[in-house]
Protein backbone atom coordinates (compact mmCIF):
# COMPACT_ATOMS: atom_id res chain seq x y z
CA UNK A 1 0.00 0.00 0.00
CA UNK A 2 2.80 2.38 0.92
CA UNK A 3 4.59 1.62 -2.36
CA UNK A 4 1.41 2.28 -4.40
CA UNK A 5 0.96 5.59 -2.59
CA UNK A 6 4.53 6.67 -3.46
CA UNK A 7 4.01 5.69 -7.12
CA UNK A 8 0.74 7.65 -7.28
CA UNK A 9 2.47 10.62 -5.66
CA UNK A 10 5.22 10.50 -8.29
CA UNK A 11 2.67 10.19 -11.11
CA UNK A 12 0.72 13.13 -9.66
CA UNK A 13 3.91 15.19 -9.42
CA UNK A 14 4.79 14.24 -13.01
CA UNK A 15 1.41 15.44 -14.32
CA UNK A 16 1.68 18.69 -12.36
CA UNK A 17 5.12 19.31 -13.88
CA UNK A 18 3.78 18.59 -17.39
CA UNK A 19 0.81 20.91 -16.75
CA UNK A 20 3.09 23.74 -15.57
CA UNK A 21 5.44 23.28 -18.54
CA UNK A 22 2.46 23.27 -20.93
CA UNK A 23 1.06 26.45 -19.40
CA UNK A 24 4.44 28.19 -19.46
CA UNK A 25 4.94 27.28 -23.10
CA UNK A 26 1.58 28.86 -23.93
CA UNK A 27 1.91 31.83 -21.59
CA UNK A 28 3.07 34.00 -24.45
CA UNK A 29 0.17 33.20 -26.74
CA UNK A 30 -0.59 36.93 -27.00
CA UNK A 31 2.92 37.81 -28.12
CA UNK A 32 4.50 38.19 -31.51
CA UNK A 33 7.16 35.81 -32.81
CA UNK A 34 9.14 36.04 -36.01
CA UNK A 35 10.92 32.97 -37.34
CA UNK A 36 13.17 32.69 -40.37
CA UNK A 37 14.25 29.72 -42.43
CA UNK A 38 16.64 29.35 -45.34
CA UNK A 39 16.81 26.25 -47.52
CA UNK A 40 20.60 26.16 -47.73
CA UNK A 41 23.66 27.62 -46.11
CA UNK A 42 25.93 26.84 -49.04
CA UNK A 43 25.24 28.13 -52.54
CA UNK A 44 27.17 28.64 -55.72
CA UNK A 45 26.94 31.70 -57.92
CA UNK A 46 23.47 32.07 -59.42
CA UNK A 47 21.72 29.44 -57.25
CA UNK A 48 18.18 30.26 -56.17
CA UNK A 49 17.92 30.44 -52.39
CA UNK A 50 14.54 30.25 -50.68
CA UNK A 51 14.28 32.41 -47.58
CA UNK A 52 11.07 32.45 -45.55
CA UNK A 53 9.86 34.64 -42.71
CA UNK A 54 6.97 33.41 -40.56
CA UNK A 55 5.03 35.90 -38.47
CA UNK A 56 2.96 34.57 -35.53
CA UNK A 57 0.83 37.19 -33.86
CA UNK A 58 -2.33 37.87 -31.86
CA UNK A 59 -5.48 39.29 -33.34
CA UNK A 60 -5.51 43.08 -33.89
CA UNK A 61 -1.84 43.27 -34.79
CA UNK A 62 -0.51 44.94 -37.91
CA UNK A 63 3.01 44.95 -39.27
CA UNK A 64 5.25 47.59 -40.75
CA UNK A 65 7.28 45.70 -43.32
CA UNK A 66 10.05 47.12 -45.43
CA UNK A 67 9.55 47.36 -49.14
CA UNK A 68 11.60 44.53 -50.58
CA UNK A 69 13.52 45.96 -53.52
CA UNK A 70 15.45 44.25 -56.28
CA UNK A 71 18.59 44.20 -54.15
CA UNK A 72 18.72 42.86 -50.60
CA UNK A 73 22.26 43.48 -49.40
CA UNK A 74 24.48 41.56 -51.84
CA UNK A 75 21.52 39.39 -52.89
CA UNK A 76 19.24 39.94 -55.84
CA UNK A 77 15.54 39.44 -55.14
CA UNK A 78 13.99 37.18 -57.78
CA UNK A 79 10.53 36.67 -56.30
CA UNK A 80 8.47 37.53 -53.24
CA UNK A 81 5.21 35.99 -52.04
CA UNK A 82 3.06 37.05 -49.10
CA UNK A 83 0.58 34.47 -47.81
CA UNK A 84 -2.83 35.42 -46.50
CA UNK A 85 -3.10 35.32 -42.71
CA UNK A 86 -4.13 31.90 -41.38
CA UNK A 87 -6.07 31.55 -38.11
CA UNK A 88 -4.33 29.48 -35.43
CA UNK A 89 -5.25 28.50 -31.87
CA UNK A 90 -3.29 31.47 -30.53
CA UNK A 91 -3.90 34.15 -33.17
CA UNK A 92 -2.67 34.25 -36.74
CA UNK A 93 0.30 33.23 -38.84
CA UNK A 94 1.54 34.70 -42.10
CA UNK A 95 4.47 33.72 -44.33
CA UNK A 96 6.72 35.88 -46.45
CA UNK A 97 8.67 33.82 -48.98
CA UNK A 98 11.60 35.37 -50.79
CA UNK A 99 13.59 33.79 -53.61
CA UNK A 100 17.04 35.36 -53.81
CA UNK A 101 20.28 34.74 -55.64
CA UNK A 102 23.82 35.99 -55.39
CA UNK A 103 26.55 36.60 -57.96
CA UNK A 104 29.32 37.30 -55.46
CA UNK A 105 31.80 34.96 -53.84
CA UNK A 106 32.86 34.46 -50.26
CA UNK A 107 30.89 34.59 -47.03
CA UNK A 108 27.72 36.60 -47.55
CA UNK A 109 25.02 37.32 -44.96
CA UNK A 110 21.41 38.23 -45.46
CA UNK A 111 21.04 41.71 -43.97
CA UNK A 112 18.73 42.40 -41.04
CA UNK A 113 15.16 43.06 -42.11
CA UNK A 114 13.34 45.53 -39.82
CA UNK A 115 9.80 44.35 -39.01
CA UNK A 116 7.63 46.22 -36.51
CA UNK A 117 4.48 44.71 -34.99
CA UNK A 118 1.98 47.31 -33.82
CA UNK A 119 -1.16 46.84 -31.76
CA UNK A 120 -4.24 48.11 -33.62
CA UNK A 121 -5.80 48.93 -30.25
CA UNK A 122 -2.90 51.17 -29.21
CA UNK A 123 -0.95 52.36 -32.26
CA UNK A 124 1.78 53.78 -30.01
CA UNK A 125 2.58 50.31 -28.64
CA UNK A 126 5.20 48.42 -30.60
CA UNK A 127 4.90 44.74 -29.72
Amino acid sequence: MYRTSKIMEKIGTFFIIIFVIFNLSHAEEGSVSINTKIDTTLATIGDQIHFSITLNYPEKTKFQLPEFKEVLGKFILLNQEFSKPQKTDFGFTKDINLTITVFDTGKIEIPAIPINAISVIDTNEIL
